[in-house]
């Protein structure tokens, strides 16, 4: 699973760079919601943490110095270099002025960051939309990491989760009201229209849940026919999920029907995927990459933008090439300097009475 994980951090970086490879950035975000919840209802049913802080001190280490760091490097980019993005940074509170104060709490703590994505101004006044993109102004571009929105909607994740986790009749629910209330916003006309597609938390929740469902359900199934304990099925299956993410942008079928079979595939097989990722050194360092690619990689994109000509066919195919390989190294060096160091402080947490 840490190889998928980070071919979809990498799947993001190429959305945001300008090309559609692999799964695309929507459907990457999505699998990623699954994978957490997979990981979230293993922790907490395991008794990982004698008391509900302790695990949200964990979440915390988790997400927050990576992000604080990079947030911190793109603002003094940003006062150094002018770049697209800088100028719609300053731009942005410029135009809105006093209301400026919730982007500022939204960088600073992240809650919320996903809430900016359904805020605009019209005719001047600063309050919720339906559609960001009509805002007079871009709101969302006060956002020193723009992508960490996603983050917030892991936050609203990691709020509840404690409390309806370990009870299936809890998170069955709620998967069930998540689902149906998809099926709604669609019937009205929302639920395929960006921001409610991916990026509303009551919708996305099913996303999670089925990553419980994979841990809960489907884990201990096939615990019961001993299927984890075969390694070389885990290691096909996690080849076969790999290689469907690779080609997924090839794939001649309509993006949504592909979409449901991928997502299916991904959740059955996810218990396999960990159990690969657990029992495979190397696979589980690529995968502790992932976080560290997708939370810098905007900052590289932004730097790359300024040496080259997206119009030359050569410039472009080293402009992509640049803007993976700095946001590799980028990534390597957050997970040695910053990651690695705030892991012990976690492995602390994790062991406190």
């Amino acid at each position: 699973m840490g190889s998928i994980r980070t071919i979809l951090a990498l799947a993001v970086v190429f959305g945001h760079a300008g090309a559609y490879l692999f799964t695309g950035g929507m459907l990457a975000v999505q699998l990623f919601y699954i994978v957490s919840g997979y990981l979230m209802s293993l922790v907490i049913l395991s008794s990982s943490y004698s008391s509900i802080k302790l695990f949200y001190l964990n979440r915390f280490l988790r997400l927050f110095p990576i992000y604080w760091f990079v947030a911190l490097i793109t603002l003094v980019t940003y006062f150094s270099i002018t770049t697209e993005s800088s100028v719609e940074f300053f731009k942005t509170y410029t135009d809105l002025g006093d209301s400026s104060i919730w982007l500022i709490l939204a960088n600073i703590l992240l809650v919320g960051q996903d809430w900016i994505m359904f805020t605009g101004v019209t005719d001047g006044i600063f309050g919720l939309t339906t559609n960001f993109r009509e805002s007079d102004v871009a709101v969302w571009r006060g956002l020193l990491v723009p992508q960490a929105w996603t983050l917030g909607v892991e936050l609203s994740f990691y709020a509840i989760a404690p409390f309806i986790l370990k009870n299936w009749k809890h998170w069955l629910s709620l998967l069930v009201f998540s689902l149906l209330l998809r099926v709604y916003f669609i019937l009205i006309g929302l639920g395929t229209e960006d921001p409610f597609s991916y990026r509303f938390f009551p919708l996305e929740l099913a996303l999670f849940l089925c990553g419980v469902l994979a841990h809960q359900v489907i884990r201990p199934f096939y615990h019961r026919l001993s299927l984890l304990d075969n390694a070389v099925m885990t290691k096909n299956i996690n080849f076969f999920i790999l290689s469907i993410i690779l080609i997924f942008h090839l794939i001649p079928i309509s993006v949504p029907i592909k979409t449901l079979i991928l997502i299916g595939f991904f959740v059955i097989s996810l218990p396999m995927l960990a159990k690969f990722q657990r029992e495979n050194r190397l696979d589980n360092w690529i995968g502790n990459l992932s976080y560290p690619i997708y939370i810098c990689h905007w900052l590289i994109i932004d730097i790359m933008k300024l040496f080259f000509d997206r119009e030359d066919n050569i410039q472009n195919i080293i402009y992509f090439f640049l803007v993976i390989l700095f946001t590799i190294i980028f990534a390597i060096f957050l997970e040695k300097f910053i990651n690695t160091k705030v892991d012990v402080m976690r492995e602390r947490v994790r062991n406190r009475k």
